[in-house]
């Protein structure tokens, strides 16, 4: 549970990611999102959430890191895929869904 690494193009999470898990996948997913991006401006970065039945205030603080690099190194999109109502409501009560977009 937790980060499954790259799955066809996205980076693939699932389960329950709470404070505990993102401490544990935190390193290896922004390891991996700074790989993507290197040398390539404007490249999107797409997460398939499809399996994440909860997310705390520590993933969503992953997530904003993610947008600032994508934002900083050319300002392609972060592409969030399989959104489920609960994750969506959080996005849209911390003010974040703005900054993603949802598919």
């Amino acid at each position: 549970m937790g980060y499954n690494g790259v799955v066809n193009g996205k980076f693939k999470l699932d389960g329950r990611l709470d404070a505990y898990e993102v401490m544990k996948m935190e390193e290896e997913l922004k390891k991996d999102v700074e790989k993507l991006l290197k040398g390539k401006d404007g490249k999107n970065v797409e997460l398939d959430l499809t399996g994440v039945t909860y997310a705390s205030s520590a993933f969503l603080r992953v997530l904003l890191w993610i947008r600032k690099r994508v934002a900083a190194l050319g300002g392609g999109k972060v592409v969030l895929v399989g959104v489920g109502k609960e994750l969506e409501k959080i996005l849209d009560i911390s003010g974040f869904k703005p900054y993603f977009e949802l598919k």
